[in-house]
């Protein structure tokens, strides 16, 4: 998956596909948005997209609040 952002399902695709598992599931993707864990993309009411930047940062462990 070459895409610079992804939806909430698409990142759990991304994790499947590069992880072999799921680290953050949905609920957890959400929390870590509303934390603001890492930075996030938010597009009008509701709709968000995780950079990919972000996603691996949280997958390595590596979670600094831009």
């Amino acid at each position: 998956m070459n895409k610079r952002v992804m939806t909430v399902a698409e990142a759990i695709q991304y994790q499947k596909e590069v992880w072999g598992r799921v680290v953050f599931g949905r609920d957890a993707l959400y929390a870590i948005a509303r934390t603001k864990t890492v930075p996030v993309v938010r597009v009008g009411k509701g709709r968000m997209y995780f950079p990919r930047t972000s996603l691996e940062a949280l997958l390595n462990g590596n979670q600094e609040n831009e």
